[in-house]
């Protein structure tokens, strides 16, 4: 099994405490809560096994809440997935996509380059339009 350290800022830190916990949802709030009981920079660092008992959640959440905010970042590990599977683009391969745009290349020509389905690319350009 991987493991996953989770290192918080002190201004992550302090978003936690000051706006996530006393205003958020209640999934943010045990999310926060979780966060803040396995930042490897607090000496009070406990282990999944007691984290979980005393926050009243599985083993296994508290694991995939760590996995989350390492490779995702904490933002993303407050929200939740609702089972989806959440697939944000890589900024190169949408400037990539861009830069064969501009070029002249046909939708098609740019999808089999960057190994991408056309929706996916229509969208891209969508949100670029709109961002």
């Amino acid at each position: 099994m991987r493991r996953y350290t989770v290192t918080l800022t002190k201004e992550e830190r302090d978003y936690l405490n000051s706006v996530v916990l006393p205003t958020g949802t209640e999934y943010q709030r045990v999310v926060a809560h979780v966060l803040l009981l396995v930042d490897c920079s607090q000496p009070e660092r406990q282990l999944d096994v007691k984290i979980a008992e005393s926050v009243g959640i599985a083993q296994r959440t508290v694991l995939r809440i760590k996995q989350r905010c390492v490779e995702k970042g904490m933002h993303f590990a407050l929200g939740r997935t609702n089972g989806q599977h959440l697939n944000y683009p890589d900024p190169a391969k949408v400037a990539l996509a861009q830069q064969l745009r501009e070029e002249g290349k046909k939708p098609m020509e740019i999808c089999t380059t960057l190994a991408i389905s056309r929706p996916t690319l229509y969208r891209w350009f969508r949100d670029a339009k709109e961002g």
